[in-house]
C-alpha cells in the first residue's frame, strides 16, 4: 500500500514539474497562411512541414501560430501582435519594413496554369504575351514579379480559402486565361489527384522564389534564428509531409 502511495505521489510531483515548466515557457507568436504541405488544418488542428520544423528550431518556446494576411504582415509585425513570419519572399520594399533571416529556408517553383486549349507562354517577360489576358493570383503575391506591371493585362486577386478549387474553377468558366500558383510541385500533385486533365502548367522559364523568414528589426531572437535556420536543413521536413497532404485546405 505504501509503494502504491509513492508511486502514485511521485506520479503527482512529474505532472506538476511539467505544468511548471510549461508554464514557464515563453510564447512566440508566429504569423502564417494555410498553404499545403508547409502549415495546415487537419482536424481542426494545424499540421504541416513547417509547424514540425518550428517545434524542432525552437523547442524551448510554445509556439502560438496566428493566421495573418500577406499584406498585413509588416503592421502585425511592427505592432508586436506577431513575431516571427515564415513565408515571406523578398523585395527590397519589403526590406525596409521587416527584418529578413538572412539564409533562405525553402524555394518554390511558380508556374502558370491554364486550360490545354491555350498555350502557355514560353516567357514572363513579353508584355505583348499577356495582353487582353487576365491572370488570377493568390491575394498578397505577385507584387513586384515582372509580368504585373503589363498596362493590357488583368489581374485578378483571390483570397487563399480554396485557392487551388476556386482558380481551377475560373479558368474552366474561362473568366481568366491564367492562373499563378506559388510552386510547380504541390499544383501538380494537386491536380493528379483531383483529376483535373483539361489543365495544363509550365514552369521551366520561371525564376525560383527564395522563402524567408521574416520578423520585426527589433526581435531580440533574430540571431538564435538565424543560426538554427542555417544548420537545420528544411529539405526533411517537407519530404515527411508530402506524401500526407490531400492538396486542399479545408
Amino acid at each position: 500500500m505504501r509503494r502504491f502511495n509513492l508511486k502514485l505521489y511521485l506520479i503527482f510531483i512529474l505532472v506538476l514539474l511539467v505544468r511548471i515548466s510549461n508554464a514557464h515557457q515563453e510564447t512566440i507568436r508566429v504569423g502564417f497562411i494555410e498553404s499545403p504541405p508547409l502549415i495546415y488544418n487537419k482536424d481542426e488542428k494545424l499540421v504541416g512541414a513547417l509547424v514540425d520544423y518550428l517545434n524542432d528550431i525552437l523547442p524551448n518556446f510554445n509556439i502560438k501560430f496566428v493566421k495573418t494576411p500577406l499584406s498585413r504582415v509588416p503592421d502585425l509585425l511592427d505592432k508586436d501582435v506577431i513575431q516571427i513570419f515564415p513565408m515571406y519572399f523578398y523585395s527590397a520594399e519589403r526590406a525596409d519594413k521587416v527584418h529578413y533571416i538572412p539564409t533562405s529556408f525553402h524555394a518554390l517553383n511558380p508556374c502558370l496554369c491554364a486550360l490545354k486549349e491555350n498555350k502557355i507562354p514560353s516567357t514572363i517577360r513579353d508584355p505583348k504575351s499577356f495582353e487582353q489576358k487576365t491572370i488570377v493570383h493568390l491575394r498578397g503575391t505577385l507584387k513586384n514579379r515582372d509580368f504585373l506591371n503589363f498596362k493590357n493585362t488583368n489581374y485578378l486577386e483571390l483570397p487563399t480559402q480554396d485557392y487551388y478549387e476556386k482558380s481551377l474553377k475560373m479558368l474552366k468558366l474561362k473568366r481568366a486565361e491564367y492562373a499563378y500558383f506559388a510552386d510547380f510541385q504541390q499544383v501538380k500533385r494537386f491536380l493528379n489527384n483531383k483529376k483535373h486533365s483539361n489543365i495544363h502548367c509550365e514552369n521551366s522559364h520561371y525564376p525560383k522564389d527564395e522563402m524567408f523568414f521574416v520578423t520585426n528589426k527589433n526581435f531580440y531572437l533574430k540571431k538564435n534564428l538565424e543560426l538554427k535556420i542555417s544548420k537545420t536543413s528544411f529539405k526533411t521536413y517537407l519530404k515527411k509531409h508530402l506524401s500526407r497532404v490531400n492538396w486542399q485546405v479545408d
